[in-house]
């Protein structure tokens, strides 16, 4: 968070955060939402996408999720 500060001090609009576990990605989400546009990335599962909606702008989607066959459905759920 302190580097994200730095960022936005700086005139940041948009930032991609990254954590070493999802717990930590939605921490950082929690502290940032509403400073920028968030991108998150290390959402593995829809129940982990679930938990970023209203948190983030946008998620990096892995091609593990893409390739299911409910994809397109979590998607509409997501976006609705």
């Amino acid at each position: 968070p302190e580097e994200a500060e730095v960022l936005l001090q700086a005139g940041a609009r948009a930032m991609l955060i990254r954590a070493n576990s999802f717990e930590e990605l939605l921490r950082l989400a929690e502290q940032l939402k509403g400073a920028s546009i968030l991108i998150a990335e290390g959402a593995t599962e829809p129940d982990q996408l679930r938990a970023l909606l209203n948190k983030v702008d946008a998620a990096i989607v892995p091609e593990s999720l893409h390739a299911g066959g409910s994809f397109e459905d979590l998607q509409d759920e997501l976006d609705g």
